[in-house]
């Protein structure tokens, strides 16, 4: 079976570094990090983290590169990936140029941040929000989408492609060059008494794709779900 485990709206954590760079000397010193870790020793679990450009004034820009070989030091089990520009980001009604430029400020910003030249080419956008042209400026060599684990309706996609993916798991959409992988689970959406359901339900599947948000990691009973 293979997992993909990606966390969602990641940008606190990079802004707690930065701004308490003479304090923390080490990333594992943020919670979410530290979360991050502990989970990884105990189960061998990959993380890719999808991040955002800006929020409440402040821009990937504005942080600091003095964590960078600790970061490429844990690229083995931590990659990075565009999510969104800002909280507000909805891509149903943007520009192929929009997109383009987004996506290119992002990469300039997190390898500069990082280190780590190769970026996450299977990603989930701000709300699954999306439309043809915003998936064809892929900048950056994307590969796949993230698409909905509810029955919201992903990137566009017309209605028996979103049914060909909740049933196969994915659909590869040769004309745009994309494949669109269902997503399986959302962590702070699971009740305790339906987590062994959860659990038997995966066994038969041969990809398990699972998310949650930054802002959950610090919560203990997210942690132990």
């Amino acid at each position: 079976m293979i997992i993909h485990f990606s966390i969602d709206d990641v940008f606190g954590s990079l802004k707690y570094l930065s701004l308490n760079k003479n304090k923390c000397t080490s990333i594992f010193d943020s919670i979410f990090f530290s979360a991050l870790k502990d989970i990884h020793e105990k189960f061998d679990v990959n993380f890719s983290l999808y991040c955002m450009y800006e929020r409440g004034g402040y821009t990937l820009e504005d942080f600091t590169d003095c964590y960078k070989e600790e970061f490429m030091k844990n690229s083995d089990w931590i990659s990075y990936g565009y999510h969104c520009y800002t909280d507000d980001s909805n891509y149903n009604d943007a520009t192929y140029e929009q997109i383009k430029k987004e996506y290119q400020q992002f990469r300039q910003q997190i390898v500069r941040i990082t280190g780590i030249q190769k970026l996450e080419d299977n990603i989930r956008l701000h709300f699954f929000s999306g439309n043809e042209d915003v998936v064809k400026g892929k900048s950056g060599g994307i590969k796949g989408l993230f698409s909905a684990d509810d029955d919201r309706k992903s990137y566009g996609l017309e209605i028996d492609k979103v049914k060909k993916i909740k049933k196969c798991g994915s659909f590869f959409d040769q004309e745009i060059g994309i494949t669109y992988y269902n997503t399986d689970i959302r962590i702070e959406n699971i009740i305790d008494k339906d987590i062994s359901r959860v659990v038997a339900d995966l066994k038969c599947k041969d990809r398990v794709n699972i998310f949650t948000h930054e802002k959950y990691l610090g919560d203990e009973e997210i942690k132990e779900k």
